[in-house]
């Protein structure tokens, strides 16, 4: 799957996301992205992405809990008891479900997440890009407000790449 040609934030998604992942400093916020996929140019499937429904989801990082990927970890980097929700996040699986729900009984899609970076800039950590779906987006939201949206390819060690995103006034 190639990633899409442009993304489009329906009417107000992009000020509740940032102030919806803000809220939560000093931990780290998380969203998934609902909305739906259009093909511009059918020779080349070329897509927009338009981001319309912002599903807030609760942070339930707890070190203890994962212990389960520390081989994720690289043990020079982090130490899975350094991490907490002040810099790390995870998305409680029955909110996922529920917004899969949600989302398949309004014919959309999920089209991936987004999380804060309290202390950080806007760019994936390795841990992010680790722990990252495949051929999704994945919007992040520095302590200042800004956001970028990178697009996590097939491999979950490939590097992410940023994608340019409009808001759009509906």
């Amino acid at each position: 799957m190639q990633n899409p040609r442009k993304i489009e934030f329906g009417s107000d998604c992009l000020e509740l996301l940032i102030s919806s992942l803000l809220l939560e400093y000093p931990n780290e916020g998380c969203a998934l992205l609902i909305g739906d996929k259009k093909t511009i140019n059918s020779v080349t499937n070329q897509e927009i992405w338009e981001i319309d429904t912002i599903w807030p989801c609760c942070n339930i990082w707890e070190p203890e809990t994962f212990k389960s990927i520390s081989w994720l970890i690289e043990k020079d980097t982090y130490d899975i008891q350094d991490l907490s929700r002040e810099n790390r996040f995870a998305i409680d699986p029955q909110e996922q479900l529920h917004a899969n729900r949600w989302a398949r009984e309004n014919e959309l899609l999920i089209l991936g997440s987004a999380h804060s970076h309290t202390s950080s800039q806007a760019i994936p950590s390795k841990l992010d890009i680790k722990m990252s779906i495949p051929n999704s987006l994945l919007v992040i939201v520095d302590q200042f407000g800004q956001a970028k949206i990178w697009w996590m390819g097939r491999e979950r060690n490939s590097e992410p790449f940023e994608l340019p995103f409009l808001q759009v006034a509906i």
